[in-house]
Order: structure tokens, then C-alpha cells, then sequence
């Protein structure tokens, strides 16, 4: 998104099962107990204060081979 904008990107957000129980549960994403995505709300909020924090690289997972063919 940020490409298509042309607007620098400040952070990420991985996406997780826990954003979805928590929107259901009517509680804010921050509140959950999943770690790498609280650590990403926390290096968001730094970026925003000005701070400087590392982006954090995910790792894909992609189905195995036969998975992908099957369906």
C-alpha cells in the first residue's frame, strides 16, 4: 500500500488469527497475547514518536508441494 501511495512505510502489521478473536471479543488488537504482534504495535508506535526501531522480517509459509497440488 505504501508503494501505491508513494508514501513512506512506518511499519507492519503480520497478520494473525488473534486480530480476529480479538475484534470478535470487541478488544482492541494491542490487547492480545501474541507476541510478534505486540512487538509490532510497539515498533509502530516508536516510528510514529520519531524513534527509530528495525523492521522485522517474516517468514512465508508455503504449503508443501503436494498440498498445493492436491488443493
Amino acid at each position: 500500500i505504501a508503494d501505491v501511495l508513494d508514501i513512506p512505510l512506518i511499519g507492519e502489521i503480520p497478520a494473525c488469527e488473534q486480530v480476529y478473536r480479538a475484534l470478535l471479543d470487541h478488544k482492541s488488537a494491542s490487547e492480545t497475547k501474541d507476541k510478534p504482534l505486540t512487538k509490532s504495535f510497539e515498533r509502530l508506535a516508536l516510528r510514529v514518536e520519531g524513534g527509530d526501531a528495525p523492521f522485522e522480517t517474516y517468514k512465508v509459509r508455503r504449503k508443501k508441494w503436494f498440498h498445493r497440488v492436491k488443493g
